[in-house]
């Protein structure tokens, strides 16, 4: 079983190489641009170009979630890994690996360096460090692989994660909660709490599409849910 997760996993990194160097391209030129930033532990002050780059890195990462999904397209029943000798939990476990070795790991090492350069104990920020992979999973990378996972195919999946991203951020921007921007931008570790409820509610949403879509393919009753967490985000925002 560990020997198939691992087969899946070295074919995802050898397909997506460009975008995995990409995005951490982008993320590598925020942390230097942030850095040499005055005020680069406030958001609204920074900038424009980092603000920018930060933007970037959430499309980039966006994209990259969208393609590791759709390299084995869940919609449908003609799929070619479907007749392959391995289960949905064998193939699930390694678009997980993947996730976290590409995009949870270089995340982290992001947020230490920025703390270093800032002259920061990262020890002394260690609980806002783990409360921010939380929500960067619960608010972006859950809510893209579930996304990817209901699509039909690879563009309708991009346009819909980007689309989703974006209505969320414009929602937040007309509320004013400047705490849910500051989850999907990659801004720089603060410490400052966050409402647990949505963070339930988005998560919650999103594992039990994928884990629904991987397991039985039920994308009508999948899209349905992902909708109503969705709607559910959007009237706590507005709340």
């Amino acid at each position: 079983m560990i020997a198939r997760i691992l087969r899946i996993f070295r074919k995802d990194v050898r397909r997506l190489w460009p975008n995995v160097a990409l995005f951490w391209c982008v993320m590598a030129m925020s942390a230097i641009v942030g850095a040499r930033s005055p005020d680069r532990f406030d958001m609204r002050m920074s900038l424009p170009l980092a603000a920018g780059l930060r933007t970037l890195q959430v499309l980039a990462c966006v994209v990259l979630i969208t393609l590791l999904i759709q390299q084995e397209r869940l919609v449908g029943d003609r799929q070619y890994w479907l007749t392959r000798p391995f289960g949905w939990k064998e193939l699930l476990a390694a678009k997980a690996l993947f996730l976290i070795t590409m995009v949870n790991v270089p995340i982290v090492i992001y947020h230490c360096a920025q703390l270093t350069v800032a002259g920061i104990n990262t020890m002394y920020w260690f609980s806002e460090l783990c409360w921010r992979q939380e929500l960067f999973t619960a608010f972006l990378i859950l809510p893209s692989a579930a996304v990817a996972a209901v699509a039909s195919n690879l563009g309708q999946a991009i346009l819909s994660s980007i689309g989703t991203f974006l209505t969320l951020a414009a929602v937040a921007d007309i509320v004013r909660d400047k705490g849910l921007w500051l989850w999907l931008i990659f801004d720089e570790v603060h410490h400052w709490g966050a409402p647990l409820a949505p963070v339930l509610v988005v998560a919650a949403a999103a594992t039990g599409v994928i884990l629904l879509q991987y397991s039985s393919r039920q994308e009508v009753l999948a899209r349905c849910i992902l909708l109503s967490g969705a709607a559910g985000l959007i009237v706590w925002m507005a709340l």
